[in-house]
């Protein structure tokens, strides 16, 4: 993983599906605020099985509009959600 999120931040992982980025992130980042968002709620059910809910603050949430102020986050991260994003 190669980003500049450093101990401290707080983290958004987009679209974070099953939680796979956030718990990478975790594990090399140690101690960092993480708030996984995705709008598939048995996606985060599994996210909160594999994490044991220790891994991130889980939200469900669309990408196009998140319920978060400007500037809440230091790091912002996808995987591989932006090709599902549609603004019709």
């Amino acid at each position: 993983m190669r980003c500049k999120a450093k101990p401290g931040d707080r983290i958004l992982d987009l679209c974070c599906g099953t939680g796979d980025l956030a718990g990478a992130f975790k594990r090399h980042i140690g101690d960092c605020q993480i708030v996984g968002a995705d709008f598939v709620r048995p996606m985060l059910a599994i996210a909160v099985q594999k994490s044991h809910g220790r891994t991130a603050s889980w939200v469900q949430a669309d990408a196009l509009m998140l319920p978060f102020r400007d500037g809440q986050f230091d790091v912002a991260a996808v995987a591989f959600g932006v090709r599902n994003f549609s603004s019709l």
